[in-house]
């Protein structure tokens, strides 16, 4: 890993950690692949910086405050592996399990990979 791919990633998740949506886009590839894995299965897949942002929007409607933060770090020639601490707490209800200021907290990993010098795909393993 370079330190551009660093400054990449932790531009991205200080966006994503601000409810900044310019600084989490700025980092990515407009051709940019999200995938989110649950217990080894896909659960969704987004393709194009459009898509992406739609999405994101709906983590900004949901969340009051969310944090990521990278505890350790793998990185190869066109990717890094993140080991992250995750925290958000809800600003909306969602049935009877998930209430208004219910607060997650999880381990994850997320895959970074490069291209163009920009983050071209985020794998989010959870």
């Amino acid at each position: 890993m370079n330190d551009q791919q660093r400054k990449l990633i932790d531009t991205y998740i200080n966006g994503y950690n601000s409810f900044n949506m310019k600084k989490m886009l700025l980092p990515l590839h407009s051709k940019i692949v999200f995938e989110n894995h649950v217990k080894g299965e896909l659960q969704m897949k987004l393709e194009g910086i459009k898509s992406f942002k739609k999405q994101a929007q709906k983590g900004f409607d949901y969340y009051s405050k969310r944090r990521q933060e990278i505890m350790s770090i793998e990185h190869g020639e066109d990717r890094c592996e993140t080991v992250i601490n995750y925290s958000a707490t809800l600003k909306v209800s969602f049935g009877d399990k998930m209430k208004e200021g219910d607060v997650t907290n999880m381990t994850a990993k997320s895959i970074f990979h490069f291209q163009d010098d920009r983050i071209i795909k985020i794998e989010d393993h959870s």
